[in-house]
């Protein structure tokens, strides 16, 4: 089967600024996992915010820059505008899910460094991303997928700005231990409001969400800034969704699609309910046209952001920890 990466980018930071979306498929590429460098167990990075996207600050050879972390990709992707000179020469079809279709290339990174954390011998997907990078008003070199993090487990902390990442080493595994971190602030309970186990498919999260009583699967995409739920969902679950707004989100080409602002009035994942979560309401067919797992929605920063997450990609585990309201 071939590999798939469907990478969803919402830009909603400002409404003066307009509403952009990034979402991108591209597929004949199988990419070999990346080598991580050093003994380490537990790694703490400092983490930046653009909007509502997570980044970390990174370097390719002399090239330094913006990293978004999103877990809606499964692999590197490259900006082309840096980063050129570093393909293959193999071309592989990008997709929209505004139905564009646009081309890019296989790359190559022989080390890839965000300080103690590196990576050595890195494949990688390179294509445009300067409507993103105009949008954001900031330099943004690639997307950090998935299988970048897949042998550790990640934990994020919004509110202080880190990302920890704990790893087994010379056969050991990853200690239990990393719950001694918590709390990292005051304002947090040490036992995890919400802990569920996820689907790992196509390289993507895909978590339990109740909707109105429906079972869906719903893709968690810290590269998303809102959630999404599909447009052709049944009527008894679109009954649960508020719509505040219409609004033209733009694409990486100048395309342009209208989709629809509210809340989720309320909606479960795994045992835990949530209310009133900002959504876009938009069709999804496109995107489940090319992906191995039906996607109903995506879990997004109107999500993740309301506590310290962990993801355990070796046991596939997801936990929250909630704030507290101050």
């Amino acid at each position: 089967m071939l590999r798939i990466l469907v990478m969803t980018l919402f830009t909603l930071c400002s409404f003066l600024k307009g509403f952009a979306w990034h979402d991108i498929t591209l597929s004949n590429f199988t990419p070999s996992d990346p080598q991580v460098v050093g003994e380490w167990e537990r790694l703490v990075l400092p983490l930046k915010r653009s909007g509502n996207l997570l980044l970390l600050e990174g370097k390719i050879d002399s090239i330094q820059g913006n990293f978004i972390i999103d877990t809606g990709a499964p692999y590197l992707v490259l900006n082309s505008t840096y980063f050129r000179n570093y393909a293959l020469g193999k071309q592989t079809s990008v997709t929209s899910v505004s139905g564009a279709v646009d081309a890019a290339q296989r790359g190559f990174i022989s080390q890839l460094n965000f300080g103690d954390l590196q990576y050595n011998a890195v494949d990688a997907d390179i294509t445009g991303l300067s409507q993103l990078e105009n949008k954001l008003g900031i330099k943004v070199l690639g997307l950090l997928g998935t299988n970048l993090f897949s042998q550790f487990l990640m934990k994020v902390d919004i509110q202080k700005s880190q990302l920890i990442l704990y790893r087994s080493t010379k056969g050991s595994t990853i200690k239990s231990s990393w719950k001694d971190d918590l709390p990292l602030v005051s304002s947090i309970d040490t036992i995890p409001s919400l802990k569920v186990g996820f689907k790992w498919c196509d390289n993507k999260i895909f978590m339990p969400v109740q909707v109105a009583g429906e079972k869906m699967n719903w893709m968690f995409d810290t590269g998303a800034e809102s959630n999404v739920i599909d447009a052709l969902s049944k009527k008894k679950i679109l009954k649960e969704f508020n719509v505040t707004r219409r609004v033209n989100l733009t694409g990486a080409g100048g395309q342009k699609k209208e989709v629809f602002l509210g809340t989720m009035s309320e909606m479960s994942v795994g045992d835990r309910s949530f209310q009133m979560q900002p959504t876009i309401m938009t069709g999804m067919q496109e995107m489940n046209e090319v992906c191995s797992v039906f996607v109903d929605g995506i879990l997004g920063y109107s999500f993740f952001s309301q506590g310290i997450f962990t993801i355990d990609f070796t046991s596939r585990e997801f936990c929250l920890y909630l704030y507290k309201a101050e």
